[in-house]
């Protein structure tokens, strides 16, 4: 985990795991192209941000090459590779200047072109789906943000930029932001531009301690002549009576601004995926407070009655990174199982015409915020 990439190329070595973590120092200058070359080798690759949000994932084509655009930045990227092949073989990472191009994968025109293809539908795009009872637009990826209207449930639209689980739509001219936790998300959406948040929305000032007034204490005495037997007595002045002040109230100390805390999702969040395609999935987690776990059912689409498209097998990687993603774990099972699995593992699972979902479980066992990516690829 702890390597520092230089510019000269650098072997990742999927001897002993299918998952390597590794690290890249940053550049404050200028934006730095990240290049895979696997040959043979499939493989994708989540690069995480120095603060620990993911920018994206880059998956290899068919020539076993990929490529990233990262920003410049203070500090160190975080890259997961996954080999997605069964053989431990290796691939190579070289880092040089950026482009202009957006953050996040890119096709390097330095590298082979991929063997031509008949020509076909266009792609499909990112979409997203919103739940049955309607989801929140906002403003910004978080619940601190202004809704700008609430969405009619089932109803899709396209995604035009994601951050940290919340993915951009444009609506009626205006970019919204949803949470992935909350919709459907299906399509190509490993590619879509990193989008930086807008300014948060003005916190209220701490108030300032209130200062009573001070209270003066009036105890006024009235002036006698005492007579007795026709003799008039001294006058009696009243005694002086020093005005007690009130100190001002001891005001509480301000309350501590708290860490990240994840917003609240379904019960149940279904990640749709082609049998052919596979995709990514990313959420956010927080303890003690805010959404600690997750339910997530990943339902294969277009698998037939009949062979060669009755069954697919799928290699299920999970990806996070930042000081608390040691208390992440998860893994398949039903809902009262408790997830055993860290961080950057993979599993291999089978989906069939008549079985064609997988459910996982994702839950903190300890306090932070970790914001974790689920990357699903055919492996058959």
């Amino acid at each position: 985990m702890s390597t520092f990439i230089s510019p000269d190329p650098f072997q990742i070595n999927f001897t002993e795991s299918s998952v390597q973590a590794l690290r890249v120092a940053g550049s404050l200058t200028e934006s730095q192209m990240l290049s895979f070359s696997g040959g043979e080798v499939r493989f994708s690759a989540a690069v995480h941000a120095p603060d620990g949000r993911l920018l994206g994932v880059a998956i290899s084509d068919q020539m076993g090459n990929a490529s990233f655009n990262v920003p410049a930045a203070d500090g160190v990227f975080t890259i997961i590779a996954t080999n997605l092949d069964a053989s431990p073989d290796a691939i190579t990472m070289t880092v040089s200047a950026g482009s202009s191009a957006p953050v996040g994968p890119s096709t390097d025109a330095s590298q082979p072109a991929s063997t031509p293809q008949p020509a076909g539908p266009p792609p499909s795009v990112c979409t997203i789906t919103t739940g049955d009872g309607g989801t929140n637009l906002r403003t910004g990826p978080g619940t601190s943000y202004g809704i700008i209207v609430t969405l009619p449930g089932g109803s899709s639209y396209p995604a035009t930029g994601q951050n940290s689980g919340w993915y951009t739509i444009d609506y009626q001219g205006q970019t919204g932001w949803i949470f992935g936790g909350v919709t459907t998300v299906a399509g190509p959406c490993s590619n879509l531009t990193f989008v930086q948040a807008p300014a948060p929305p003005d916190q209220p000032s701490a108030s300032t301690p209130e200062v009573m007034p001070t209270m003066t204490e009036s105890m006024p005495m009235a002036t006698s002549t005492a007579t007795m037997e026709g003799m008039t007595g001294p006058t009696m002045a009243p005694p002086t009576m020093a005005p007690p002040t009130m100190a001002p109230p001891t005001m509480p100390p301000p309350t501590e601004v708290q860490g990240q805390i994840a917003p609240p999702t379904a019960d149940q969040i279904t990640f749709e995926i082609d049998r052919d395609a596979g995709g990514v999935f990313a959420g956010a987690l927080s303890s003690p407070e805010g959404n600690n776990s997750d339910r997530i059912r990943i339902r294969v689409s277009n698998l037939s009655s009949q062979p060669p498209n009755s069954f697919r097998r799928f290699n299920v990687t999970l990806a996070c990174s930042g000081p608390d993603a040691g208390n992440l774990r998860w893994g398949p099972g039903g809902p009262s199982q408790n997830p055993t699995r860290s961080c950057n593992s993979t599993i291999e699972v089978t989906h069939t015409f008549d079985s064609n979902q997988t459910f996982l479980n994702v839950a903190m066992i300890g306090p932070g915020y970790v914001d974790y990516t689920i990357i699903v690829t055919r492996s058959n």
